[in-house]
């Protein structure tokens, strides 16, 4: 084996190393979430039609948090970088769900593969413009 395809190797290890250890920080970061929604709904009289969007921020906020967190390590890719951690994390809330609750699948796993992939990858586009130099205005004299 050469060194190049040695070193491709070891990149590609730990890119995916890197964006598995951020979706689990986002998994962490939406659990906390919904902790946090659990108390105050406990405290709150909520209705029981906020369940289901109150999670879906709480996922969203873990999402972002994932996506930004990768890309900003690696410093680029934020696209890929966003959809490899919104399908992890997908993956692993869909089968949890259907593990415990034993549901049909309906159209609301496409809404919500739908709203983590794009959730995640804003979470990756905003990393690779927060972490790119301004540009930096010339003074004219």
């Amino acid at each position: 084996m050469s060194s190049n395809t040695k070193s491709i190797k070891t990149n590609t290890t730990a890119k995916l190393k890197t964006i598995m250890i951020s979706s689990a920080v986002g998994m962490v970061i939406t659990s906390i979430t919904l902790v946090i929604i659990a108390f105050f709904m406990t405290r709150i009289d909520f209705p029981q039609k906020s369940i289901y969007p109150l999670s879906v921020i709480s996922s969203a906020i873990g999402l972002f948090s994932a996506g930004f967190l990768s890309t900003k390590i690696l410093k680029c890719d934020g696209l890929l970088n966003g959809l490899l951690c919104g399908i992890i994390i997908y993956t692993f809330s869909f089968m949890c769900e259907l593990a415990i609750f034993n549901r049909e699948i309906s159209i609301l796993a496409l809404y919500k593969f739908i709203i983590y992939i794009v959730t995640a990858m804003i979470g990756g586009v905003v990393a690779v413009n927060f972490t790119k130099n301004s540009v930096k205005i010339k003074k004219y004299r």
